[in-house]
This record gives structure tokens, sequence and C-alpha cells, in this order.
């Protein structure tokens, strides 16, 4: 079986984020519901920096990261902390 193309369209269940190459695939929550792709950089340059042993250790995680839609005014993309933590560790 061939591998899919790296240019192919990405689909991804509403909700959830998918985890490759260090991207993420995320939906808005606008009325035509976008797909966004965010790099691992895009949600590090939103994430606070804290001193740890730990780069990425999730106490230092916010909640939520909320970011604009791309395509979209009305639209957020809201990636939660569990979203933060499976693209950053995974």
């Amino acid at each position: 079986m061939m591998p899919p193309s790296p240019t192919a369209p990405r689909t991804v269940p509403e909700g959830t984020v998918d985890a490759r190459d260090g991207e993420s695939l995320k939906k808005c929550n606008g009325a035509n519901k976008h797909d966004n792709d965010f790099t691992r950089d895009d949600l590090l340059r939103k994430t606070p920096v804290a001193k740890s042993a730990s780069p990425y250790a999730s106490v230092e995680l916010p909640n939520k990261l909320v970011f604009k839609c791309r395509v979209c005014t009305e639209g957020r993309v809201v990636f939660t902390r569990s979203d933060l933590e499976r693209v950053l560790h995974g």
C-alpha cells in the first residue's frame, strides 16, 4: 500500500488533534468549521516559558490556548491542555 501524499488534504474528526510530523490539524468553532494547520512551533510560541527540568512539564501548560481562525473572522481554534500534551509529547 502506498503512503498518503504529503500534499493531500487531511481529514480529522471534529474536535480532535492530528499530531503527525509535528503538525496539528484542528477545526475552528465558526459556522463553517474551517481546518487550521498548526505546527509545534506555533503552539510553543504562545505557551508560557518556565525554567524546569522538563521543558514540557504538564503542570506548566495552560488549560487552553485560543487562536483566531486563519480563514474566517468569527471562528476560534481552541487547544485544550490534553491537546497540547498530545502534540508536544507525541
